[in-house]
C-alpha cells in the first residue's frame, strides 16, 4: 500500500467498522485482513467466498509478495490471479498469477 503500519491499521479498522473486512490471526504474528462475505458478494461476481486455510497461508503469502514486488518495479504493470485464469480458461494447470508489464507477459508460480 506504500503506506506506514499505522495507515494500514487505521483504514483496517476504518473497512472492519463498515462491515467490508474480517482479521483472521491465522498464525502468530500474522494478520490476515479478508473480505467478509457481504461485501465478497458486492464487490467480486462469479467467485465463491474465500476462507483462509492455515495450510496454504505461507504459499498466498509468497504469491502477494510477489505480486507486489512486480507491481512496485513496474507500476504500470497488471496481475491477473489464480483464481480469474482459472475461472477464464480451464486449462490442466494454471499459474498462481499472470504479470503483465509493458514489456512482457510472465506465469509465476510459487512452490
Amino acid at each position: 500500500m506504500s503506506c506506514g503500519p499505522r495507515t494500514v491499521q487505521r483504514t483496517t479498522a476504518r473497512l472492519r467498522a463498515q462491515g467490508l473486512v474480517e482479521t483472521h490471526r491465522l498464525m502468530m504474528d500474522e494478520p490476515w485482513v479478508v473480505p467478509t462475505r457481504a461485501d465478497c458478494g458486492r464487490a467480486v461476481r462469479g467467485f465463491g467466498f474465500w476462507t483462509p486455510r492455515v495450510g496454504l497461508l505461507s504459499h498466498v503469502g509468497a504469491v502477494n509478495d510477489v505480486r507486489l514486488h512486480i507491481q512496485g518495479r513496474s507500476p504500470g504493470s497488471a496481475w491477473i490471479p489464480e483464481r480469474i485464469l482459472a475461472r477464464d480458461r480451464k486449462p490442466v494447470s494454471t499459474p498462481d498469477g499472470v504479470a503483465l508489464t509493458e514489456r512482457q507477459r510472465v506465469a509465476i508460480e510459487s512452490s
